[in-house]
């Protein structure tokens, strides 16, 4: 998920140049005035507002600058002081320390060096010659507070910003320029702290009060006995800025950072499951290395205008740990429910090329991130204890039921695959996970879904033993919702999802050794088919996976009948002893004895079978499973279609129930998953006589 924290902007103040006439005599054939480009760095320190410059701290009047022959302390040629002001409405550069006291001149350049160092703020800072380049005192308050105006928080710890040749993130090159180098002179702007950003959400059981659950302070405790953090108290004369690199010094040690609503401004309340509101944020100093342990994180939450009902939630996370860094902002996003949580850290900002910025957290939000994701995987495969490292872009640790804290990938948005007609190369889709490198990592949809618009084309996935979304899978998949989009017109046989030449097909995986956890298929007018004429093997093909070494808990395949059409699961040949299943195909025990069981589950679909059938041919078919041989079922269901070719095996089976349509069906699924602690269902209207049960994943 992207975040935008500046809106980019280069704003250009041009001092005119005088006719050589006005020069002074010995200077009218090498000078010129000197013009200043006041422009933002990679990651947008400055925005346009009415004629003003606006930083965290909100429009800008003045910058600071310190203008000198070389890098030296001298004047420059023909002047008498180094101490300059930029007035930001137009009044342009002037002599001194501020607008109350300065006048505004024209600075003529001749063949020497003008190194220029700029600054803010610059109300009342007088740079000092610290032997090492200027400085500026600095205030970095462990106890911060935030405004709320406008809705959204705004940091009032002052934003320090120094001047650089170069437009990159934390660059620091000098400022230099003379009569004969190009005018104008840029000057980019840059952070000398970070920025730290919290959202925080309820979790799926909890609703928020939106007048109770107001965010009034977060804390941020070190380990005990650290005292990580770097601070810099009102009155502290060490704490300083270096104006021509940003480097801040003198600064002291502390175990905490408080950041609070300010006096008069609104909380913010947290936001719904799904739905995080950004509640809080602070200016921090720069870290020199990660830091190490277990901190503790503190949410006030209470009411507007009184303390009577303020109440304090705490939790524990290494998710702030990491080595912050100048002009980059990091979001904790914070989930409350019977305890409180960080799930996850996003992210440092990303630059883009000229002035462009936006903020991106870790994890899959774009199919072009996602088929860039399932191309390293199969060029590089399983990393070991690298996989964190190596696909960190693509997601974060969590803890697992068992306490472990596992690497997993992660979806942040909904995402849509595209099949384009008249193409095939481009309507091929790349499994995650191959047969020579199967994916190894856990993978959560965290409830978005992943959209494959087909447009009266099929998606094929050609050539690929394991054909599916994720093609061959050692680990667990979870909270994944998979919908496909046909278009605004169905055409009969045309949306379809095709593997062709597949043994281990399915609408989600092929082949799953791991559990299926809160997965479900919409198979809107579509079919899933399996065309693989010259097989020799048996071949597994299901709505859901096709061979699954596991469980499949709390899941679905189900349809969105459209304009007539028939979306089933088949085989357009299959061989001998294949299986087909409108879930799975075949449900097989682990290596120790364990899984097989398919609970609060069901399944929905027009057809299911084997359109082409050989003399001789037997296929295992079943609207839920296809083999259910190793399979033990529990509250599992299903509403059956037109079988082709084969004959459903699902009763009499323990577990299985046979339902003529969806009566009852959502409160028999809610009362196992709520009992689990699984994601909810609810029964949706289709049209005015057609309903479904979906699973409730954001």
């Amino acid at each position: 998920m992207k975040r935008t924290l500046y809106i980019p902007f280069t704003v250009c103040i041009l001092l005119f140049p005088a006719c050589s006439g006005d020069l002074p005599e010995q200077q009218a054939e090498e000078s010129r005035a000197l013009q200043l480009n006041f422009a933002q760095e990679g990651e947008a320190t400055l925005v346009r507002n009415t004629n003003a410059l606006t930083t965290e701290n909100g429009p800008v009047t003045e910058i600071g600058l310190c203008i000198t022959q070389g890098t030296g302390y001298d004047a420059y040629p023909g002047r008498s002081g180094t101490r300059y002001t930029f007035e930001t409405d137009g009044t342009g550069l002037c002599e001194g320390e501020s607008g109350s006291s300065s006048t505004s001149t024209t600075f003529y350049l001749i063949g020497k060096d003008a190194h220029i160092q700029a600054f803010y703020p610059n109300s009342a800072v007088t740079p000092t010659n610290s032997g090492n380049g200027y400085t500026i005192p600095v205030e970095i308050p462990a106890q911060q507070t935030f405004t709320t105006t406008g809705g959204a928080p705004s940091c009032e710890a002052i934003d320090y910003l120094y001047g650089s040749a170069k437009n990159d993130v934390g660059d620091a090159t000098l400022i230099t320029t003379n009569a004969m180098q190009a005018s104008p002179t840029n000057i980019y702007l840059h952070h000398a702290l970070a920025k730290v950003m919290f959202t925080l959400q309820c979790d799926k059981d909890r609703t928020p009060n939106t007048e109770y659950d107001c965010v009034k302070s977060i804390k941020i405790s070190a380990p005990s006995g650290s005292t990580p953090f770097l601070t810099g108290a009102t009155g502290n004369s060490n704490s300083k800025m270096q104006i021509n690199n940003g480097q801040i010094s003198g600064l002291t040690n502390t175990d905490a950072l408080t950041f609070t609503a300010a006096t008069g401004s609104t909380p913010i309340a947290m936001g719904a499951n799904g739905n995080p509101a950004i509640v809080a944020c602070g200016l921090v100093a720069p870290l020199s290395a990660a830091l190490t342990g277990d901190f503790t994180i503190t949410v006030t939450l209470g009411k507007n205008g009184e303390t009577t009902h303020d109440r304090t939630y705490t939790g524990t996370s290494k998710v702030f740990t990491q080595k912050w860094l100048a002009g980059y902002c990091y979001s904790y996003n914070l989930v409350l429910g019977s305890k409180l949580t960080a799930v996850a850290t996003t992210v440092s900002w990303n630059t883009a090329t000229g002035s462009d910025m936006e903020a991106k957290e870790r994890g899959i939000s774009s199919a072009t991130e996602l088929a860039a994701f399932a191309k390293s995987w199969a060029k590089n495969g399983d990393k070991g204890n690298d996989n964190a490292t190596f696909y960190k872009d693509y997601g974060w640790y969590e803890t697992d039921s068992k306490g472990n804290k596992v690497f997993t990938i992660k979806l942040t948005s909904t995402i849509t695959v595209t099949a384009t007609a008249g193409n095939s190369t481009e309507n091929q889709w790349i499994p995650i996970g191959t047969q020579n490198k199967p994916l190894t990592i856990p993978f959560d949809g965290q409830g978005w879904e992943v959209v494959l618009q087909l447009n009266n084309n099929a998606m094929e996935i050609t050539n690929q033993e394991y054909s599916g979304f994720i093609g061959y899978t050692t680990s667990d998949i979870k909270n994944l919702s998979i919908k496909t989009d046909p278009g605004s017109e169905t055409v009969a046989g045309y949306n379809k999802i095709e593997s062709k030449n597949a043994i281990y097909a399915g609408g989600m995986a092929g082949y799953v050794e791991g559990n299926i956890i809160n997965c479900s298929i919409d198979l809107a007018g579509t079919s899933i088919v399996n065309s693989y004429s010259t097989s020799n093997s048996p071949m597994y093909l299901g709505g859901l996976v096709g061979y699954c070494k596991g469980n499949i808990y709390n899941s679905a395949v189900y349809i969105t009948p459209l304009n007539g059409a028939t979306p089933s699961v088949l085989f357009t040949s299959a061989t001998a002893n294949s299986c087909v299943g409108g879930l799975v195909g075949k449900m097989e025990k682990t290596n120790d004895g364990s899984g097989g069981e398919v609970t609060n589950c069901y399944t929905y679909i027009k057809g299911l079978g084997n359109s082409e059938t050989t003399s001789g041919t037997s296929i295992s078919a079943g609207w839920l499973v296809g083999d259910p041989a190793n399979a033990t079922f529990s509250s599992a269901f299903y509403i059956a279609g037109t079988a082709t070719g084969c004959t459903p095996g699902d009763t009499p089976i323990d577990g299985i129930t046979q339902k003529d349509n969806i009566t009852g069906l959502c409160e028999a699924l809610n009362a196992v998953a709520t009992a689990n602690s699984w994601a909810n269902w609810k029964e949706e209207t289709i049209s005015d006589d057609s309903k479904k049960i979906i699973l409730i994943l954001r």
